[in-house]
């Protein structure tokens, strides 16, 4: 019969029940423990009626991440042990969609919630500096973000109101992420720049933001698209330009992979957050913070 109790999982308790792991749960990911821990250590860990399960053989079948967790950072939790659960049940649970940040945001009931969202994500990445790779930040740190630059909204508001014509270049998150970023260094000058990327009206030739708005058109049409880490530093490299009047004669080279993060001319250095904690098992990363890619 299935039992179900609230426990107090320290790290003997730890220890002892990842003993009890006999190799039936899903793969160890060193990212998703960092991710854990960070959670923990800033102090967003929660009781969410998330489980520790067991199968009716005593073997641990879910929660050796929360556990291995426990286990490094020595901090307590209250968790839900449900134990005694039928082995072949277990091929039917975690098979659900994770819920999204836009997902969160829709039940807050926000404006354009699934833009926001992803506009947020960049913008954590940026005052991160975790431009390049699978970088993610939680939801209660992608929250804070949102909390401390609410002028996001309005980079969204501003996109949304400007003609949107055909032909128009994609990458709608990113261009109201460093809309935004570039607002913080002046307001009407990034008012500018995202008109004229948009829309493409009274461009000269050689204008960094014709030369770049002409560029990802194009890789629209690419069979081997670039990441939206690289599209991004192409933005930014483009601002850089226009702020001087710095005129172009061809187009921008693509950045590499794993580049710096991407210089924007004038950024407020005190905006930039720090760095996530980092710990013993979850050092996969080495950040580059150098300047302009």
């Amino acid at each position: 019969m299935i039992t179900c109790k609230v426990e107090t999982i320290d790290r003997d308790a730890a220890e002892r029940y990842l003993n009890l792991d006999k190799g039936n749960n899903r793969p160890f990911s060193r990212n998703h423990l960092g991710d854990l821990i960070g959670r923990q250590m800033r102090g967003e860990w929660v009781v969410n009626g998330d489980t520790i399960r067991f199968d009716n053989a005593g073997q641990l079948r879910d929660g050796q991440h929360r556990l291995r967790m426990v286990k490094q950072t020595g901090k307590p939790i209250e968790v839900v042990v449900v134990r005694d659960i039928d082995p072949e049940a277990f091929i039917t649970m975690d098979v659900g969609r994770k819920r999204s940040f836009g997902d969160v945001l829709f039940i807050e009931k926000e404006e354009n919630h699934t833009q926001l969202a992803t506009t947020t994500a960049w913008i954590w990445r940026y005052l991160n500096r975790k431009m390049y790779g699978a970088h993610l930040g939680s939801y209660e740190q992608l929250q804070m973000v949102l909390h401390g630059h609410p002028q996001i909204r309005d980079s969204i508001s501003f996109y949304k109101q400007l003609d949107h014509l055909p032909g128009e270049p994609a990458y709608a998150a990113i261009s109201t992420a460093t809309h935004y970023l570039f607002s913080r260094v002046d307001v009407e000058a990034a008012n500018d720049f995202l008109k004229k990327y948009v829309t493409g009206f009274n461009i000269p030739e050689s204008d960094a933001i014709g030369v770049l708005r002409g560029q990802i058109v194009k890789y629209a049409s690419d069979v081997r698209k670039p990441s939206g880490d690289q599209i991004f530093a192409l933005i930014c490299r483009a601002w850089n330009a226009s702020r001087v009047n710095q005129p172009v004669k061809k187009k921008w080279t693509l950045p590499g992979k794993k580049q710096a993060s991407p210089r924007i001319t004038g950024f407020p250095k005190d905006l930039f957050l720090e760095s996530q904690l980092s710990f013993e098992d979850n050092q996969d990363d080495n950040d580059d913070n150098g300047g302009e890619d």
